[in-house]
């Protein structure tokens, strides 16, 4: 949502199609899994012993989650 609200704004005369183009390739989980271990997000969250031994500390799906779950808390927060 956040996403989307902000191609738009950017965006006003872009066709949907070019506008879900880009929100495609901005919000896979493979680019938001991308960001967050660029920001070394995954250090910040505490994992539980059986998610370690299982190597979620290394995981992308759980590093795009991360991302995710951040640009939505600032949303709320901050608008």
């Amino acid at each position: 949502l956040v996403i989307a609200s902000e191609l738009f704004r950017r965006f006003p005369k872009a066709a949907e199609g070019e506008l879900s183009s880009r929100l495609h390739a901005l919000a896979s989980g493979e680019t938001c899994a991308r960001i967050a271990q660029g920001l070394d997000l995954n250090a910040h969250v505490l994992f539980g012993s059986q998610a370690i031994g299982d190597g979620g500390r290394h995981s992308d799906n759980i590093a795009a989650d991360v991302l995710e779950a951040l640009i939505g808390a600032l949303w709320l927060d901050l608008g």
